[in-house]
């Protein structure tokens, strides 16, 4: 059992829901009620019970909500003082002066990603940020295997780290910058416009999501790396780099069926023409 889940509330838990089955005074049902398997199977989170099989299997969303009920409900208690002392740390990290701030990447995190980074976002005003450096972020399981997303807010152009660790979490900014430079590299884009000096560090600033129409945009992006990593050769390592390639050449209807790595070029021009007519 995963040393993070509390034993002991699993185990009780499992009497309660074993209770569901009670008749004959006493006696209950080795297996889960029916009514609940039912339920399960019309939520979408596993396959159809009413078979002959033993087993029945979890969809996609089923393994997610899985993963996320069972730390919800039986995860074990963190030591309160650690943990508030750790969001604190981190977030007067984030408290940073005007000018540091436009340099900085803005990534505005779904609750479920700022719940894995254990960062509190901060409130931000829009004039005081770079629009060329704001991305929304979104995490993911696909096969089992964490994905982070992340979208650019303007041109919707993206990329995906797959197979997140808890190393990597901790340690966001190196990867955000790789992974950023390499899809650039490869989509043939002037990194430095938009990443800076590579002789500086990234500087990542979270915030929350505040662009309904970019979620959207990310629930279509979010379904087309599943299917494609679903569809992958299994005796290919999964390729990131072509995954977000193939990301970026879909026309999106939120750029008018315009294409994410051509629209992010085009803002990058227009910011190099406005820079050299000032």
């Amino acid at each position: 059992m995963n040393k993070k889940i509390d034993r002991k509330k699993v185990i009780e838990g499992a009497l309660a829901i074993l209770s569901l089955s009670l008749h004959s005074e006493n006696r209950v049902w080795k297996n889960i009620d029916w009514d609940i398997l039912d339920e399960l199977y019309k939520r979408g989170w596993i396959s159809n019970p009413t078979t002959k099989a033993k087993s029945v299997v979890l969809t996609e969303k089923g393994l997610s909500f899985a993963e996320e009920f069972l730390e919800k409900y039986f995860g074990k208690s963190k030591d309160k003082s650690k943990t508030d002392i750790s969001v604190r740390d981190k977030y007067k990290t984030q408290k940073i002066k005007d000018d540091i701030l436009r340099n900085s990447h803005i990534i505005r995190c779904t609750s479920k990603l700022l719940k894995e980074l254990k960062i509190k976002p901060v409130e931000l005003e829009n004039d005081k940020i770079n629009p060329l450096r704001e991305w929304h972020a979104n995490i993911i399981t696909v096969q089992r295997k964490r994905c982070i997303i992340f979208t650019h807010s303007m041109s919707l152009y993206s990329f995906i780290i797959y197979g997140v660790k808890k190393k990597e979490l901790d340690n966001l900014s190196k990867e955000f910058e790789k992974h950023l430079a390499a899809n650039l590299s490869a989509d043939q884009i002037e990194s430095i416009k938009i990443i800076g000096d590579s002789h500086a560090d990234t500087n990542l600033v979270y915030a929350k999501t505040n662009n309904r129409s970019v979620l959207g945009s990310m629930n279509d992006i979010a379904y087309q790396i599943k299917m494609t990593i679903y569809s992958w050769p299994k005796t290919k390592k999964i390729d990131s780099i072509r995954i977000s390639q193939y990301l970026n050449k879909i026309p999106m209807g939120a750029l008018n069926y315009g294409f994410p790595d051509r629209e992010l070029k085009k803002l990058l021009s227009y910011s190099q023409h406005y820079k050299a007519s000032i």
